[in-house]
């Protein structure tokens, strides 16, 4: 049993896999909180009273936000039953022990988390609009890879018709020829690998396959080798989706 820091209630851990969470006012349960498959063995409140963290006979800590019932964690902490769970002052730390006969201090990194989360919205965002501004140039080498870069299979889709637009505006000699050949010949393996993936989607739809098939063709032709064909679509896996 654990008295909140900030409320008049007290957590308590329980044989039946469960935490629950108790008013010191009328002794009513306020809270049930489920996902222990074993025995809860020791509890403690964690970010001020607003967390509790448990631990249990299956080895697992877990983490758990009192006002949403939601577990924010679960730590795969000791090969044994953990007996003992402590947090320090400042709720930064835990520290678990084990039948296993071994401590383990466990850091918070949520407030890290939560920024490298922000930053790479930030990129994704600034390369939206990157991208956006290289189509308006018509730049398509930074087109393709900002697509890559993004995971987009239905943009790079886009820009390569774009692409295959403007070639075909060109004398006839260069319309006739596949022009994607200079272009998937600088694709690095993991463009590749990407674009086999892309190519089975765009060959799902019939509006799309032809350009799909001008793409593979071009990668065969002048980009992928017997061998690395095989490497790089994962054998028979994608083939039926790629070869139309």
């Amino acid at each position: 049993v654990r008295f909140s820091p900030i409320d008049r209630c007290i957590a308590s851990s329980s044989g039946d896999r469960t935490v629950k969470l108790w008013s010191l006012a009328d002794g009513q349960c306020l809270k049930t909180f489920q996902g222990h498959t074993s025995s809860v063995l020791n509890l403690a409140f964690l970010k001020n009273g607003m967390q509790l963290a448990s631990c249990g006979a299956d080895g697992l800590v877990k983490v758990w936000t009192i006002r949403s019932n939601e577990c924010e964690a679960t730590i795969d902490a000791h090969n044994d039953k953990i007996w003992a769970l402590a947090a320090t002052a400042d709720g930064s730390h835990l520290i678990s022990g084990g039948s296993d006969s071994t401590l383990a201090l466990w850091r918070d990194v949520t407030v890290e988390e939560e920024e490298k989360k922000i930053v790479e919205q930030e990129i994704l965002l600034e390369k939206e609009q990157e991208l956006a501004n290289v189509l308006w140039r018509k730049d398509f080498k930074r087109a393709v890879t900002l697509s890559f870069e993004l995971d987009k299979p239905m943009r790079l889709l886009k820009v390569l018709s774009d692409y295959l637009d403007q070639e075909r505006l060109k004398d006839g000699a260069a319309a006739a020829a596949n022009p994607f050949g200079d272009m998937v010949a600088k694709w690095s393996d993991a463009y590749v690998k990407k674009s086999l993936g892309y190519i089975k989607i765009w060959n799902a739809n019939l509006k799309h396959m032809q350009l799909a098939q001008l793409v593979l063709d071009a990668l065969l032709r002048r980009r992928i080798t017997p061998n690395d064909w095989l490497k790089l679509s994962g054998g028979l896996e994608l083939t039926d989706g790629i070869l139309a």
